[in-house]
């Protein structure tokens, strides 16, 4: 008896998988989901003039690379940090949630680890199997994603 393995077929086995393993090795962080249709814009400039974010919500992800700059300024130096962020696609789904450009990320392992989701994109181990999400996160001195959080 021959068994066959259909990748096409059977995502939910690829998705099932990519959860369990970043529930192994996966690092605490949180999550704040910005609400774009309830926060305000400027109408002229079109830059947020309040902020509405729901959560935190609680997920696991792995960091998968960080590169960190450090520029001088007149008014000081302003480091920036760029991360890549790796979730469950399953996790998601089971929270109802959808991670978006503007959300903010907490590391809780790491102090002061917020990181604003500037690109996000879906990924899979098979073709055509989008069991990850893949964030790209950034934190700036100079524009700290927590100061979001804060405020809204």
């Amino acid at each position: 008896m021959t068994v066959r393995l259909s990748i096409e077929s059977d995502t939910s086995w690829w998705h099932k998988w990519a959860a369990e393993y970043i529930d192994m090795v996966g690092r605490r962080c949180q999550l704040w989901s910005l609400r774009q249709s309830e926060s305000e814009r400027d109408p002229l400039y079109d830059e947020p003039l309040n902020s509405y974010f729901e959560g935190p919500f609680e997920l696991l992800c792995i960091m998968r690379s960080s590169e960190k700059s450090v520029e001088a300024h007149d008014e000081g130096k302003m480091t920036t940090v760029e991360v890549e962020l790796v979730f469950a696609a399953e996790h998601f789904k089971a929270l109802g949630l959808k991670v978006a450009v503007g959300d903010v990320v907490e590391m809780l392992d790491e102090p002061g680890g917020f990181y604003d989701v500037v690109h996000v994109s879906h990924e899979g181990l098979a073709k055509g199997v989008g069991n990850v999400v893949v964030c790209r996160g950034q934190f700036r001195s100079k524009f700290s994603p927590a100061r979001k959080i804060a405020e809204s």
